[in-house]
């Protein structure tokens, strides 16, 4: 919480429905957590990648429910298939916060990296690259 709590890009998206310099005004912010899985050059094993994957999102579940405020309605699914969805609504402002963990749907891994996605994609496209060593991932990703 500490981490998530501090003064980043991501709380400060989180607090500002209502716009500035940097945001637009919005009603409804989606976070999505993707589900990480095990790396070797990391030496992450799989059991750790799922604790830290659950720990961020309890860590957003509770940054919504701060910022959203008692007067919220709270509205939750757990599925395996479909994957979780938290959603705080405060009806007063007409605002929503959304916290879905992934399902591993490419859809939510590109909207985690969309930034890096919109760099690097059409490269891939144009040249079919299967896949990017644990070297250029590194080298290229910023998200």
């Amino acid at each position: 919480m500490r981490n998530v709590d501090r003064h980043t890009d991501l709380s400060t998206a989180l607090h500002n429905c209502d716009g500035n310099e940097t945001y637009d005004m919005v009603s409804h912010i989606k976070v999505v957590v993707k589900q990480l899985t095990g790396h070797t050059d990391l030496a992450l094993m799989n059991i750790e990648a799922g604790i830290l994957t659950d720990a961020m999102v309890k860590a957003m579940k509770h940054t919504c429910d701060s910022i959203m405020g008692p007067n919220s309605n709270l509205s939750e699914r757990c599925d395996k298939i479909l994957g979780s969805r938290y959603v705080r609504i405060l009806k007063v402002l007409d605002r929503k916060h959304q916290v879905t963990s992934s399902t591993g749907k490419h859809t939510n891994a590109v909207l985690s990296c969309l930034e890096w996605m919109k760099q690097n994609l059409p490269n891939y496209v144009m040249k079919r690259r299967e896949f990017l060593n644990e070297v250029e991932k590194r080298k290229t990703s910023h998200c």
